[in-house]
């Protein structure tokens, strides 16, 4: 079983799955721009945000790394691609601690 599959398998993402969160996307789409923002309201309360999110050009860059990801997730389309995408992510916060 190839690797993606395993990890499908693991947490039970079925076909039907995918195709349900393909078919919010339409929904999903409105809120591209107002998630990153609601998402920072949150996590600016947590204590150690201020040590990572340093200037305006990081929160913009992320910002608009979170909307990629976002809208990635209603793709449909979980391969090895989307995986190595979210492994690199996984990796850069595993990185900064």
């Amino acid at each position: 079983m190839e690797f993606i599959e395993k990890i499908k398998a693991h947490y039970n993402f079925t076909a039907g799955d995918a195709a349900n969160l393909k078919q919010l996307k339409p929904l999903i789409e409105k809120y591209r721009d107002e998630f990153p923002k609601e998402f920072y309201n949150y996590i600016r309360h947590f204590e150690d945000t201020p040590k990572y999110l340093t200037s305006e050009e990081i929160i913009t860059r992320h910002q608009d790394g979170l909307k990629k990801w976002f809208m990635r997730l209603f793709s449909g389309e979980y391969g090895t691609q989307y995986i190595r995408d979210i492994e690199h992510i996984g990796y850069a916060h595993v990185k900064i601690n």
